[in-house]
């Protein structure tokens, strides 16, 4: 598959730097971890941004879409091996931020009225 909403760039900068770098060298995995995000973006907000993107792509909400994949992405590659960072104290608290960023853009993402503004179609 392709990475569509966001690239591994903008997971890695999520993710920083203490992140493994087996996962965040490997394209594979990364495109791996963005497409699991991307699949959970369209299941929480029902709607499928990835089929709506050439639409809305110059658009400002893009960036809200791009921010909330690089941010859910970025917590599965935490996840996957937290020994890199300082303490796991501090790997949880990236974790958190990161996902208080994802809630916060499906609560944007998930009105209807925005979905339909912005060429998508409600999933019923």
């Amino acid at each position: 598959m392709t990475e569509t909403l966001c690239d591994s760039g903008a997971v890695k900068i999520y993710c920083g730097t203490n992140a493994s770098t087996t996962i965040t060298g490997s394209p594979a995995n990364m495109t791996k971890f963005i497409n699991q995000a991307e699949g959970d973006l369209i299941s929480d907000t029902r709607c499928n941004w990835v089929s709506a993107w050439p639409t809305i792509s110059g658009a400002a909400y893009s960036k809200v879409l791009e921010g909330a994949v690089a941010a859910k992405a970025a917590v599965r590659v935490i996840n996957y091996d937290m020994s890199g960072f300082t303490s796991r104290q501090e790997a949880l608290a990236m974790v958190n931020v990161l996902w208080a960023e994802y809630m916060h853009s499906v609560e944007v993402l998930k009105d209807e009225k925005l979905i339909t503004a912005l060429g998508g179609a409600v999933m019923k």
